[in-house]
């Protein structure tokens, strides 16, 4: 018997970026992250099985599901509906859903601005990810490479980062290891990003945050080139009292918003070029 979910995982998976499914289980970590095979991954694309719930929400997790209601809507439902059978789907979940069909249609910029990244979007490995967040000079070496199509040297990474020249050539040595930049043939001493000005993806923390792993590291790395470089362009908050489940409803809205400012992106110099972080941020208080 062929389940729903299984064509809602093999299609969100696809939608995520991941062309296969032996790209999404084992760039997310593989079985120590997942707790099983790919083997028995498979069978839940191929609709042989289901996972239980906890497996139903990390996966959902990998998914990056949360940045569209859409795509919760279709992998929840789907496994209801495979969960329950089409019957009692049909007769006790489809009624409830009928008075809010219309609060799942998608946001209006949202699939022009999905189509616009999917081309663009790489995952990276548990291995890249961790050399790249390893260090100050790592990590913005890598920031470097993503945004700029020229061969740069040891030396220019060092004056640019404002870091000692050693510190820039172990992070070259080290980004090189594991492909993420590449030395130019005939020319060892330069160095280069095959995939600049793409849109890469951390792998999701298994812990379940929204949050990256090892956020509060990026968040100090962003800090310390900014007092040394930088300078804070815009702030604003606003605090209120609402409802959670209401306000993650809006989620979407801000990321909408978020990611429509990479239209401004460039991977040449301009008169008053330079790299900028947008941050959105939605922070619980306390219970009230």
């Amino acid at each position: 018997m062929t389940h729903d979910f299984g064509t809602a995982l093999k299609h969100l998976r696809r939608e995520a970026g991941y062309q296969s499914a032996y790209a999404f289980f084992h760039k997310n970590g593989g079985a120590p992250v997942f707790g099983f095979r790919y083997n028995q991954y498979l069978y839940l694309e191929r609709g042989q099985s289901l996972p239980r719930p906890k497996t139903f929400i990390q996966i959902g997790r990998m998914l990056r599901l949360a940045s569209g209601r859409s795509r919760v809507g279709d992998y929840t439902l789907a496994y209801f509906k495979s969960l329950l059978g089409t019957e009692a789907y049909k007769n006790f979940v489809s009624p409830l859903l009928s008075q809010t069909s219309a609060a799942s249609a998608r946001l209006p910029m949202a699939a022009a601005i999905d189509k616009a990244r999917e081309g663009r979007r790489r995952h990276l490995n548990p291995r890249q990810a961790a050399v790249i967040k390893e260090n100050f000079a790592n990590y913005w070496t890598w920031k470097v490479f993503t945004n700029d199509q020229k061969d740069w040297g040891e030396q220019e990474v060092a004056r640019l980062l404002g870091i000692p020249q050693n510190e820039s050539r172990k992070a070259l040595d080290a980004l090189c290891r594991v492909k993420l930049i590449k030395k130019r043939s005939g020319n060892p001493e330069r160095y280069f990003c095959p995939l600049a000005g793409s849109m890469f993806i951390y792998p999701p923390d298994p812990r379940g945050s929204h949050l990256a792993a090892d956020y509060n590291k990026l968040v100090d790395y962003w800090r310390q080139m900014e007092s040394k470089k930088g300078n804070f362009l815009y702030r604003n908050t606003v605090n209120f009292r609402a409802s959670e489940a209401e306000i993650t409803s809006y989620i979407p809205y801000l990321n909408q918003a978020l990611f429509g400012a990479e239209m401004f992106s460039t991977l040449e110099p301009k008169p008053d070029s330079a790299l900028f972080i947008v941050e959105t941020n939605v922070r619980k208080m306390f219970p009230f």
